[in-house]
């Protein structure tokens, strides 16, 4: 039942799931038909099905492709081969799958290797043998492998088998070539001998003698001999193979470390309730830290200790990696290669899933079979390796806990692992294997992530000292808003909490911030992590600023980053988590948000200037203190040389994000995601090239007034007008005037009061016909509770003076419209469909819109596509064509490099930035060019004026002529 579940949740992983088992079947047909062969991959298969199974992928890629008739041709025939490979079929499946493509000669080698370890393991882990009988036949084992006769009763299920039955194993070995026996033999031997000491050193638990680990060197040595001998000994199987060099002993012995270490941390909870005995494998040195005793990390009570007890013990385990990256690094043969990467990666993995999970206590923590077949189906080169270690360790790295005390130290370890992997330029335009398959929630994650930050920002920057910025809500007193900043990450998990603070939209939502948490609540935890995290750290940082004015660049710079940085890096992570995106470097990311806000903080100066009850200033003193004693002056005409002087100079600092802006967006892989990220930054450039050299970013943006909209009847005008001022006769209003209702509520939805803005707005059948009308637009919806707020929404001034007005007129119609809808279910007790209603406003709006004027030659299909695309609607319409043409990062490269080309244009020499602006304007031209994507194109800055090439021809004849008059005059002189 679980396993379906786990397909369900991640339905993806069917496919890889049905491609192992048929892998496993074909498997199954590779054993051997030599009898002890055959039981050797039979028992593997029974006792490690893991290992078995991805043995099988190693090798000669040529067998995946031949048929199963050809495949038995390399099959051995001898009996005791036959029978070593069935049983390491039984033992460990996997193994038994990985090893079927390493060379005939090599996987023989190595599928006795390992039985024959795996038998030495039995007698030990045996806590029925007493200590007398155990340890002279551990410390013997090495000679007893070679007494064909030679079998041990002890272990359980397939290891009892394997023991009854060994000298089938042995016969099988006697068969090897000597250099194989003489590397089986000396493994063996120093195994033995360490099993045999770590025997003799068990202590005497609650009146038994159990095994345990002291210090953190008698666990390195522990896990050398059971597993770092391990390494060493496949390493010389390889080099004698001929297949490899000779891999230093160091490296090969922190292969079999850290698959041994992440074992014994996921197996915690199985060997402490081993029968008769606990195994205790966990060193004294590390679990004496946390508690008493070892068994008291399984107590609920000590849940917290636990988890840093396992914490320390997986950064310890850590430590092995860079010397496994270096090992595989080195390896030649492909199936070798596969052989020991997927292993490594599996065992990455299960630390990540480990990592300060108290489940661990509770029962084994495993890696999905989904998420084991998509390991193993992808790890092909080392490639693979860096990806899946750079992924898993990101996971883990999200994990941590500031507050653990090995937080610094875990967190240092992964940095290292993602520095190797970053270097080797192997990790981008890649599959994640951390992908969160889930149903998708991009869009509403987006949302909760926004809403949880706007509503910090709501609760915000009170910036109370003198002329400093007051931020969204200055009646909340330092003292009440200080720890509300603090402890605001905190409190989205209360799904009760809500506070009465803000304006406008913004009351609302914290009015009804509980549902929001709610929303928040039901998100995966990975995400809710992220969220978490930038809330913090951005509360954190408005407590800073609120008594602070932004004095340096720097200042600039962190306010900013607070502001909109950490939203840069929370949106990096979460697209990260999500599995579309690689993990972006920081740097890069936080850039993205500094772009965006020094573009907002440069076009608002105005608006934020002009601020009740107090200003809001966000230019960094160090910038206009050289120009203005205040930075009030810089509103006055008579400053306006050193207002622009400054005004340039803010832009020239802006421009520094550029380069990492372009760096970010070309990695990023998800379409979506990158228009997400692309059509903002694109009108941050636009911005700032429009805002440059620009007076009238101190004499603010004129915004005309709505009046009537002469491309629509008046009949609609004078509604609107009604509508705006509540004097339509909406139920809620009729019942206010005294007159008898039958019902308050509204007649298309019946599930909230009838009021102007729900029945025009926040009905269902009205946000329907919004979502439509603005998507069709191209433009974003976000915040709209009022009819004022369609009607005034600000992406109508993205698409142009000339766009803009057709704009106005489709919301008027969409308003009338839906009005008549409410009236015909009310009157007629008819309820219109929702679509049919869209397209009754798309054909009136323009049916009514061309008949009224000319000046639009309107086209019909064009309007249905794309309206503000229709002919001669100019150049004002530059936001609307960001909107629709932005695509790809050939459509990025290209309109950087426009509006770089406009902003230069606008360069006055006399300026005492202009070099400054002029070399970061030309490296942003540099590197646009450099993409190679920029010509043949249209631009998104033509200058679209009326024609006056004719103009031109009648002036160029009229020079011509006077010339050629001239000409004749002088030679007839």
């Amino acid at each position: 039942m679980e396993s379906l579940k786990s397909v369900l949740t991640h339905p993806s992983d069917f496919y890889l799931l049905l491609k192992l088992k048929i892998a496993a079947k074909q498997a199954e047909k590779n054993i051997p038909t030599e009898p002890n062969l055959r039981f050797c991959y039979a028992m593997l298969h029974k006792v490690s099905k893991s290992f078995s199974f991805v043995i099988q992928h190693l090798g000669n890629e040529l067998r995946d492709a031949i048929a199963a008739k050809q495949a038995e041709k390399h099959i051995p025939t001898e009996p005791n081969l036959r029978f070593c490979y069935a049983m390491l079929h039984k033992v460990s499946k996997s193994f038994s799958f990985v090893i079927q493509h390493l060379g005939n000669e090599l996987r023989h080698a190595v599928c006795i290797f390992y039985l024959v370890l795996r038998a030495l393991d039995t007698i030990e882990d045996d806590t029925s043998i007493d200590i007398e009988t155990k340890i002279p036949i551990l410390i013997e084992f090495h000679r007893l492998i070679y007494n064909p006769d030679w079998h041990f009763e002890c272990g359980t299920k397939q290891s009892k088998v394997l023991m009854d039955q060994f000298y089938n194993v042995s016969k099988a070995f006697l068969e090897l070539n000597k250099s194989y026996q003489k590397v089986i033999e000396d493994t063996a031997m120093k195994m033995g001998v360490g099993m045999a000491k770590f025997i003799r050193n068990e202590t005497v638990v609650e009146f038994m003698w159990t095994f345990q680990v002291d210090t953190i060197n008698d666990y390195d040595e522990y896990c050398h001999y059971v597993a770092g001998l391990v390494g060493i000994g496949l390493s010389k199987l390889f080099h004698a193979s001929g297949k490899e060099i000779s891999l230093p002993d160091p490296i090969s012995n922190s292969m079999g470390l850290f698959l041994q270490k992440a074992n014994i941390i996921r197996d915690f909870h199985e060997d402490i309730n081993e029968v008769p005995k606990p195994l205790i494998f966990w060193p004294r040195k590390i679990w004496s830290k946390y508690v008493n005793k070892v068994e008291d990390l399984r107590h609920k009570a000590n849940s917290e200790k636990a988890l840093e007890c396992l914490n320390d013990m997986v950064t310890n385990a850590l430590l092995h990696i860079e010397d496994c990256l270096k090992y595989m690094s080195d390896l030649r043969d492909p199936a070798i290669f596969r052989f020991c990467a997927i292993p490594q990666i599996m065992a990455i993995g299960t630390l990540a899933l480990c990592y300060n999970n108290i489940k661990v206590f509770r029962g084994v923590v495993k890696m999905r079979r989904g998420l084991m077949a998509k390991v193993i189906d992808q790890t092909k080169t080392m490639a693979d390796v860096y990806g899946a270690f750079y992924d898993f360790s990101f996971l883990l790295e999200f994990k941590i806990d500031s507050k653990d005390p090995n937080a610094k130290t875990t967190f240092s370890r992964i940095k290292a692992v993602q520095k190797i992997c970053r270097d080797s330029g192997t990790i981008d335009k890649r599959e994640s294997y951390i992908a969160i398959n889930e149903p998708s929630n991009g869009p509403a994650l987006v949302c909760i992530f926004y809403l949880v930050l706007r509503a910090l920002d709501t609760i915000g920057m009170s910036f109370t000292s003198m002329h400093i910025h007051s931020e969204d809500d200055t009646s909340i007193d330092i003292e009440t808003k200080i720890p509300i900043l603090i402890e605001y990450h905190r409190l989205i998990y209360n799904p009760d909490w809500h506070f009465e603070c803000g304006t406008k939209q913004s009351k609302v939502l914290m009015d009804q911030f509980y549902n929001v948490s709610k929303a928040f609540l039901e998100l995966n935890k990975s995400y809710q992590k992220v969220i978490e995290d930038t809330a913090m750290k951005m509360g954190v940082g408005m407590a800073k600023f609120i008594r602070n004015e932004v004095e340096t660049i720097n200042d600039y710079d962190e306010y900013c980053h607070y502001a909109a940085g950490l939203v840069g890096l929370g949106l990096s992570k979460l697209f990260h988590v999500s599995g579309k995106e690689i993990s972006l470097p920081d740097p890069i990311s936080n850039s993205m948000g500094l772009f965006l806000q020094k573009a907002n903080i440069i076009r608002d100066f105005h608006e934020d200037i002009n601020e009740v009850p107090k200003p809001l200033i966000f230019w960094p003193r160090e910038i206009w203190s050289k120009y203005v004693n205040k930075v009030e002056d810089l509103r006055h005409k008579a400053n306006s040389e050193k207002a622009l002087e400054c005004l340039n100079d803010m832009v020239t600092n802006a421009l520094i994000h550029i380069e990492d802006c372009l760096k970010y967006m070309s990695d990023l892989r998800d379409p979506a995601i990158f228009r997400f990220c692309a059509i903002p930054q694109i009108m941050a450039i636009g911005t700032l090239a429009l805002c440059y050299n620009n007076i009238k970013v101190f004499r603010g943006v004129v915004k005309m007034r709505r009046g009537w909209n002469t491309l629509v009847p008046r009949k609609v005008n004078v509604f609107i007008w009604r509508a705006l001022n509540g004097r339509i006769p909406v139920r809620n209003e009729l019942d206010k005037k005294g007159i008898d209702m039958d019902s308050v509520l509204c007649p298309c939805c019946e599930n909230a009061l009838e009021s102007v803005d729900h029945s025009l707005v926040l009905c269902e059948k009205a946000t329907y016909i919004w979502e439509r009308i603005f998507d069709w637009w191209g433009i974003v919806l976000v915040d709209a509770f009022t009819i004022k707020d369609i009607l005034h929404h600000s992406g109508g001034s993205s698409l142009g003076k000339e766009a803009e007005v057709l704009w106005h007129a489709v919301l008027l119609v969409a308003v009338y419209f839906i009005w008549k809808s409410r009236n015909m279910k009310v009157f007629k007790g008819k309820m219109e469909n929702g679509s049919k209603l869209f397209k009754d406003i798309q054909l009136k709006a323009f049916e009514w819109i061309s008949r009224r004027s000319k000046r639009w030659n309107l086209q019909w299909e064009i309007w249905l596509e794309r309206p503000f695309n229709c002919p001669q609607i100019g150049a004002d319409g530059l936001m609307a064509k960001v909107i629709d043409r932005t695509k790809t990062m050939a459509d990025v490269y290209g309109a950087f490099y426009d509006f770089s080309f406009l902003l230069e244009s606008k360069i006055d020499s006399k300026d005492p930035n202009a070099k400054t602006t002029f070399s970061r304007i030309k490296a942003v031209q540099k590197i646009c060019r450099d993409s190679g994507t920029i010509d043949k194109r249209e631009s998104y800055i033509a200058i679209e004026e009326p024609s006056n090439g004719p103009a031109l021809v009648a002036l160029l004849i009229v020079i011509l002529a006077i010339l050629y008059a001239y000409l004749r005059a002088d030679r007839a002189t």
